[in-house]
């Protein structure tokens, strides 16, 4: 019985197949904290307990610039400006006003960015809504879900 070309061409298939192709930057919706403790009394304090945390898992920085999040209806959008992601940088976006920045380290350590979305009122619904991460050309990235059930801070 001859084998011929069949078997080669499946092993080098899978060899194609199996092996890793150049690693991207992923930014991860990794918490949203929805429904803070106590009243929902609007006040700034109040809605900047209200926020979402943004992680790149990848090994390669990530532009953010033109990137968007925005709630099911998308009744609140947030739309990012300058900010980039190094590897294992994090990022927390609350829903109030606030001062914009990073935290600071020495040597080779991720940076913690911290960005307001700059509202007077609530992003995330108390009984269950969607966040979803769309990049500069509209397309997905990641998307968080809880529901009625869901306990506050959801990890996704």
């Amino acid at each position: 019985m001859r084998l011929g070309r069949v078997p080669t061409l499946l092993c080098a298939a899978a060899l194609l197949l199996a092996a890793p192709g150049p690693a991207l930057a992923k930014v991860e919706i990794r918490r949203i904290a929805f429904n803070p403790r106590g009243a929902d009394s609007g006040t700034n304090e109040h809605v900047n307990r209200e926020f979402i945390y943004l992680v790149n898992t990848g090994p390669r920085a990530r532009g953010l610039r033109g990137w968007k999040i925005h709630d099911r209806g998308r009744e609140n959008v947030y739309r990012f400006r300058g900010v980039r992601l190094g590897p294992g940088d994090t990022l927390t976006l609350r829903s109030g006003r606030g001062d914009d920045g990073a935290g600071v380290c020495d040597g080779d350590c991720p940076v913690f960015y911290y960005l307001h979305w700059n509202l007077r009122n609530y992003v995330w619904g108390n009984r269950g809504d969607v966040a979803t991460l769309r990049n500069r050309s509209g397309r997905l990235v990641d998307r968080c879900r809880y529901g009625v059930e869901a306990r506050s801070p959801k990890r996704c």
